[in-house]
């Protein structure tokens, strides 16, 4: 037996602002540190440490070496473009938190507002074991694709 769930508008909007506060808070209110960026490396140009196209996010001092997730444009990595790499611990408590994937955009949305960057797909920082492409609106929210609702 299939089981559906309509869920009124006003509802998916509390549920993603509920989203976007738990995200906001795991990256900005931690015991981690604080959330700084600085340019990653320019992979034509070893010599060359700052890659306008690349980001490297990390919690507390950069020589601790705690990176929560790296930002990559269309000039510096293959596949869909612009592209996160997110820390597997993080990645694996949204999954779990949220149910895999429901957590992207309340993610799109913070990362644009605080840093004015988005991204279309992940994909795991150490490893490229998972390379999650994010769909499309259309195909998330399809009632024939979406069976459950928490």
């Amino acid at each position: 037996m299939i089981m559906k769930f309509i869920i009124a508008e006003d509802k998916l909007k509390k549920v993603k602002e509920f989203m976007y506060d738990y995200i906001y808070k795991l990256f900005e209110e931690n015991d981690r540190g604080e959330l700084s960026h600085t340019f990653g490396p320019d992979p034509d140009d070893y010599l060359n440490d700052e890659n306008e196209n690349y980001f490297i996010f990390y919690f507390g001092d950069y020589d601790d070496n705690d990176t929560a997730f790296e930002w990559t444009d269309k000039n510096s990595c293959e596949g869909k473009c612009p592209k996160i790499f997110l820390d597997n611990k993080l990645k694996s408590e949204l999954d779990i938190t949220f149910g895999e994937g429901f957590w992207h955009d309340s993610f799109k949305s913070y990362l644009m507002k605080h840093y004015d960057k988005t991204f279309n797909s992940i994909a795991n920082l150490f490893g490229e074991s998972e390379n999650y492409q994010i769909p499309d609106d259309d195909d998330v929210f399809d009632d024939d694709n979406v069976d459950t609702w928490v």
